[in-house]
């Protein structure tokens, strides 16, 4: 686990910037973010990190179980950036209040 320290109007920034970006990578012809390249990781081990985001993703309602993709290390990239937004979002809450 890290940390980022922001501050609220970092955070509102990047916010707006993930949602734009997972948008625009909707519409993207090819939507595949592939772990093992992206990370530099052999394929076994970017099919373990492509499921541990996967149930990241399940633990934080971004994605149904039934309808979690499981394409070994693909994952779609505009859903990545849906989920760190709602991350973002999530953590920005109380103090937006």
């Amino acid at each position: 686990m890290i940390r980022i320290e922001m501050t609220e109007h970092e955070a509102k920034a990047f916010l707006v910037m993930l949602e734009q970006a997972a948008d625009e990578f909707g519409n993207h012809g090819c939507n595949d973010f592939d772990v093992g390249q992206v990370l530099r990781l052999p394929e076994d081990k970017a099919i373990e990190v492509a499921k541990e985001l996967r149930l990241g993703m399940i633990q934080d309602k971004v994605i149904d179980p039934e309808e979690a993709e499981t394409r070994g290390p693909y994952l779609y990239d505009w859903l990545i950036l849906a989920w760190l937004k709602r991350k973002i979002k999530n953590a920005l809450t109380p103090a937006s209040g």
